[in-house]
């Protein structure tokens, strides 16, 4: 796939980041991690193509870019009360998230190295909560799923980061020797990413209010 193609399918993310702008006043604060999830989004994608471009890894900007979007969706399901003993539970998933990251980058490996294990362990972590709200927001609302913002953004992160996951998982086994299968695992990912971008400013688009917005108890 031509790179230009996918830089561009990349920064479809502008879209629902764009939208956000537009809509955040009158959108519950309950979506305000979601909304910051999208301008970083687009700003680590502005960063990777200046690193990229004058030839270096983009390695370090990925590495503190998953730590801040694992922190920021896992804020997002904070505020919708998806953990069961909430404070304490958040804090210690986050405790958990940030330690793990620490002992990948610094400990056992480098931050100048992609950390894939972080990225597993984070990304299946974000797969399970999104079920788990997807299950809540089935129980509490039976009808008119494909308009609750919850559902659709929940419905994205399975897509995207089960992906994610398991690209991952072929790197860590060595199953990436291929060059061929290097292409086709990238050309997958930029439509993957074209997609839940799209999904993404779906979800803003279908966002209640503040006045009509309840959190899930």
């Amino acid at each position: 796939m031509n790179y230009n193609l996918v830089e561009l399918f990349s920064y479809s993310i502008a879209i629902a980041a764009m939208i956000s702008l537009v809509r955040f006043r009158r959108t519950d604060r309950a979506y305000l991690p979601f909304f910051l999830l999208m301008w970083t989004g687009l700003l680590n994608e502005l960063i990777n193509t200046i690193i990229i471009s004058r030839g270096f890894s983009n390695a370090v900007n990925t590495n503190i870019y998953t730590l801040i979007e694992v922190a920021l969706i896992l804020w997002f399901f904070y505020n919708f009360r998806i953990f069961r003993h909430r404070n304490l539970s958040f804090g210690i998933l986050l405790l958990l998230i940030l330690s793990t990251w620490i002992a990948e980058n610094f400990v056992f490996s480098s931050i100048r190295s992609f950390s894939s294990y972080f990225i597993v362990f984070s990304y299946f972590m974000i797969v399970l909560l999104s079920i788990t709200m997807i299950n809540k927001v089935q129980a509490a609302e039976r009808k008119g799923l494909l308009k609750n913002s919850k559902f659709i953004i929940c419905t994205g992160f399975i897509l995207f980061f089960t992906y994610a996951l398991l690209v991952e998982i072929f790197w860590i086994y060595g199953l990436n020797a291929s060059k061929s299968f290097r292409l086709e695992v990238y050309r997958i990912m930029a439509y993957v990413n074209l997609v839940v971008n799209i999904i993404y400013a779906i979800a803003v688009l279908w966002m209640p209010r503040k006045q009509e917005s309840l959190l899930l108890s």
